[in-house]
């Protein structure tokens, strides 16, 4: 899959959760069998326009030029969806409210983790041109 597709993807998906978590955050806890406090739905909140942010940069970045700052935005989705993941995980098996709907994001989150894992390990990675040539 190219890095193109994977991050359109990525946009798309996190945009929807991010309209989700900010907009109904008691409504897609509910979902995962959670109820919010206050500061719980305010949290939620955050996340959501966090999620809203890496969509936006994903969905510009994602016809750029294999430079250095799509290579370090690959590596940062990389490493935040893998500790997604464990979070995910964790609170499956140990949470007395999760339902089978955490599975959800968890196959979610692996599949992307696995592409951002190719683009970054599997493929070249090509450098930004020295600052002193010209390219005219």
């Amino acid at each position: 899959m190219k890095t193109s597709a994977l991050m359109l993807i990525t946009a798309v998906i996190y945009g929807l959760y991010g309209l989700g978590f900010l907009f109904t955050p008691d409504l897609l806890i509910g979902q995962y069998g959670g109820e919010l406090s206050a500061i719980g739905a305010f949290t939620t909140q955050l996340y959501g326009s966090l999620l809203i942010g890496v969509a936006v940069m994903c969905w510009l970045g994602q016809d750029g030029a294999r430079t250095e700052g799509l290579n370090a935005m690959l590596m940062g989705l990389f490493v935040g969806i893998t500790l997604s993941i464990i979070v995910l995980l964790y609170n499956q098996f140990t949470s007395t409210t999760a339902n089978n709907w955490v599975w959800l994001p968890i196959v979610i989150q692996v599949l992307l983790a696995v592409g951002y894992g190719y683009a970054w390990f599997g493929t070249p990675r090509l450098k930004d041109p020295p600052e002193n040539v010209d390219i005219d």
